[in-house]
Formats: C-alpha cells, structure tokens, sequence
C-alpha cells in the first residue's frame, strides 16, 4: 500500500488540479488585501468555480472581496475572457444581435418582444436569459410560462439556424458557467456589485458568439444602478470590454420610477 502511495506520478491531472486549487485560494487572499489579479490567477479561479470545485464558501469569499475592492479595467477584462473561455460557446455566421439588460426593474419584458421582431428582420438572436436575481421574475422566468427555456447547446445553435432566434434560460447551456455558479451565492442578499453585472453580461455575450449588443441601463430609486454618475461609469466600461472584444454596443441610459407592464410575476408579466 506504502508503494503505490509514493509512486503516484507528480504529473498527474491531480496534481496540476490541486496546483489550481493553490493558486486560486490565493488569489483570493490576494484580492481580500485589495491588490490586483493577474490573467492566470484570474482564470484559475473561473476554472475551479466552473467545475465546482472552488466550493460556495470560498467561491463567496471572492465574490465579496470583488464588491469591496473593485476591479480595475484589466482585471474586468480578465474576468470576462477567462468566464467565456471556461465554458462552452455558440457558433454563427454573420450578424449576431443581442439585447440586455442591467435589470432591477420588476414587470419589464421587452426581451420577449424584440426577440421575434430582430429575429423576423433576418438577423440572428440567440438571447439566453436569466432567472430572477433581484426581482420576482426574471426573463426566462417569465417566458417558460409559455414555452420551454431549457435546452443543450446543439438545439440552440439547431433553433436559431431554423429560425433566426430564440429566449432561453442561460444556466443549463453551459456558457460562461461560472457566473451562474456566482449568481446562486448572491442570490440569498439579493445583490450584484456593478463589476459582476458588467462581466456577467458580456461573458454570456461573447459566450453567444453576439456581434452587436444593445444594452439598457435604467436608472432608478430601487434599481440595481441608482444614480447617473454610476450609469455612466458602467457603461464606459460596457464600451471599454465591447471594443477589446470587437463587439458593437449601444448603451442606453434611461430614469425609471415604476415597474413596467401591468403586473409582477412570471404569470402576470407573461399575460
């Protein structure tokens, strides 16, 4: 028994997993002390988190020591390149649009317009969606109201060759994984830090083989982006990943007050 223990091979995948898991537990620290991530660090995370393997305590740990310190431009651009290479990715040819949200606002379906009316123009929309995170509702919540959301990577890329779009639920098809592994331990403070929505957003957007995006960032009292200032500040950084990426993006700011449509809920959005 003493024999086959030390005869293991060093070089094994177990070794360089357990050299992985090393060096994210201390990018973690690292980020706690508030200093910067380089690439590696930032992919061995995402890596661990992806498969799993990080844990949801530690996989917190570096959630919330990204909401205290921030991340610089790099860093955002690290985050958003590693989470979509850890992950599978959507293939198509031509123009792939895409819409997105910042999201906070209760009642507002507009995904569920715009995609038939992109998709009936010719152009391309494979639009993955989220489940609800800061309100009663999200897209793909409310659209599985009236169709199915969840589907394998090979039937999406299948629909939309078929028919030029679709709305699905982004966290069974395997793209950038690691965000809606993140998104189950903010869920239960009900929370995202203005740097997770940014890489969030376009991790799933170049997972989505996208080409241009329209982005909407409302503003308002009760909304995940509360003033001007940071809506500006979110977008410029929008801008900054859409142009390292080669992605045509058009943010839109805009004030809300209320919640849109004329009711909150699954059932009542999709009515």
């Amino acid at each position: 028994m003493v024999k086959n223990i030390t005869s293991i091979n060093h070089n094994s995948n177990s070794h360089a997993q357990s050299k992985q898991s090393i060096e994210a537990l201390t990018a973690i620290k690292k980020k706690l002390l508030g200093k910067k991530l380089n690439y590696r660090e930032i992919f061995s995370l995402m890596d661990e988190v992806s498969h799993e393997r990080l844990g949801p305590i530690l996989t917190t740990y570096f959630v919330a020591a990204g909401f205290k310190n921030g991340f610089s431009d790099q860093e955002l651009f690290y985050l958003t390149k590693s989470m979509a290479e850890t992950g599978s990715k959507l293939h198509f040819k031509g123009i792939v649009a895409d819409k997105h949200s910042t999201g906070g606002l209760a009642g507002t379906r507009t995904t569920m317009i715009l995609v038939p009316i992109i998709a009936s123009a010719g152009y391309k929309i494979p639009k993955n969606s989220s489940r609800a995170i800061t309100t009663p509702s999200g897209t793909a919540d409310t659209m599985e109201v009236l169709a199915p959301v969840t589907f394998t990577p090979d039937k999406i890329q299948k629909i939309v060759d078929k028919i030029g779009g679709c709305i699905v639920w982004g966290g069974h098809l395997g793209l950038a994984p690691a965000d809606d592994i993140i998104i189950q331990v903010e869920a239960p403070l009900a929370f995202e830090s203005f740097d997770k929505i940014i890489v969030s957003i376009m991790a799933k957007k170049i997972a989505s083989g996208a080409t241009h995006l329209v982005l909407d960032i409302p503003v308002g009292p009760t909304l995940k982006v509360r003033h001007f200032k940071d809506a500006e500040v979110i977008s410029q950084k929008f801008k900054m990943l859409a142009d390292k990426f080669k992605i045509k993006i058009a943010p839109d700011i805009n004030q809300i007050l209320e919640p849109a449509g004329h009711g909150v809920g699954p059932c009542l959005e999709a009515q």
